[in-house]
C-alpha cells in the first residue's frame, strides 16, 4: 500500500482531507477468517494451562489490592487454585446449562475467595449466633448479625435470595419464591451458602444475571452478547460492595478479570 497524494476537497471550515494510495497487488488483505468469538460452550482448562491461566487471574485481583489485602491473596493463593482446579468440571457444566460464559461464574469466586480472612470467620460465628437464638426464642446476642458474606464466593444470604428469585422469574429454575423478611428462608440459604460450595458457587452465579439485569437489562438469554460496560454494570456487583466509588472501582477491577477469564477460555477452544 502506498498513499501518493492528499487532496482537499471543499473549502474552509468544510475542506476535508482524502488520501490517495496505490496498491502493488502483492498483500491480499486477508485469505482466512478466525472461528467467531464466542462460539459455543467454554471449555475445560486443560490441565497444562491452568497454572498461568491462574497466574493471571490471581494478578487480577492481587494488583488491585492494598497491602494488608496482598496478604490474604497471597496466603490464599494455592488454596484457590485448587478450587478452580476441583469445580472446574461443574463450572463448566452451570455455564453450558444456563448459556454464560464460565467468566461470569469464576469472576466473583476467583477474586472473593482470594480475598477471604480471618474477619470472615468472625463473621460466620456472629450469623451462627443470630440464628441460634432466634431458634431457641431467646434474646439475640449484641454482637451477633443476621447476614453475613460467606462460602466460596462471599456472597450473603440476601443477595443469593435476589439470585434465586430473579432465576425462578426467568425459568431458569423451578421453586418457591423465598424472601428476605422471613428469617427462616434468610438462615436456610445462609446455611447451605456456608457448607455447600456447589450451592455458593451457582447462587452467585444467579447473582451476577440478577445484577446484569438490574444494571443494564440485560436477559438470561443475553449472557453471552454483552458489550463491555454492561460487564462492568453486573461485575460492580451491588449486593456485593454497596454503592458509590468503590463499587465503581470493584466493577473496572472485576472487569478486567471477567476479560482475563474469557480469553483463555476462548484460546482452549
Amino acid at each position: 500500500f502506498d498513499q501518493i497524494q492528499t487532496l482537499t476537497v471543499g473549502s474552509g471550515t468544510g475542506a476535508v482531507e482524502i488520501d490517495k494510495s496505490v496498491i502493488s497487488g502483492r498483500y491480499t488483505g486477508i485469505n482466512t477468517l478466525a472461528t467467531a468469538w464466542g462460539a459455543g460452550d467454554d471449555p475445560l482448562i486443560p490441565a497444562a494451562q491452568l497454572d498461568a491461566m491462574f497466574e493471571e487471574m490471581y494478578r487480577d485481583t492481587y494488583e488491585h489490592e492494598g497491602a494488608i489485602q496482598q496478604g490474604f491473596n497471597t496466603v490464599n493463593h494455592d488454596v484457590v487454585r485448587t478450587v478452580v482446579q476441583t469445580y472446574d468440571s461443574y463450572i463448566t457444566d452451570l455455564a453450558s446449562e444456563f448459556n454464560c460464559y464460565k467468566a461470569l461464574i469464576l469472576t466473583p469466586l476467583v477474586h472473593e475467595a482470594l480475598c477471604t480472612n480471618t474477619l470472615d470467620t468472625v463473621s460466620d460465628l456472629a450469623v451462627m449466633a443470630y440464628y441460634a437464638a432466634k431458634e431457641a426464642g431467646t434474646e439475640i446476642p449484641f454482637d451477633s448479625k443476621s447476614d453475613g458474606s460467606t462460602g466460596l464466593c462471599q456472597i450473603q444470604a440476601e443477595a443469593a435470595i435476589d439470585g434465586i428469585n430473579f432465576a425462578i422469574d426467568n425459568n431458569l429454575i423451578s421453586g418457591s419464591h423465598l424472601s428476605k423478611n422471613v428469617w427462616q428462608d434468610m438462615w436456610a440459604v445462609w446455611q447451605s451458602l456456608y457448607s455447600d460450595n456447589e450451592y455458593n458457587i451457582k447462587a452467585a452465579m444467579f447473582k451476577m444475571m440478577f445484577e446484569a439485569n438490574e444494571s443494564t437489562g440485560v436477559t438470561p438469554s443475553q449472557l453471552r452478547s454483552m458489550n463491555p460496560s454492561q460487564i462492568m454494570g453486573m461485575c460492580m456487583c451491588m449486593g456485593y460492595n454497596g454503592t458509590g466509588d468503590n463499587a465503581l472501582i470493584y466493577g473496572r477491577n472485576r472487569m478486567s478479570q471477567y476479560f482475563t477469564i474469557q480469553k483463555w477460555e476462548e484460546s482452549f477452544r
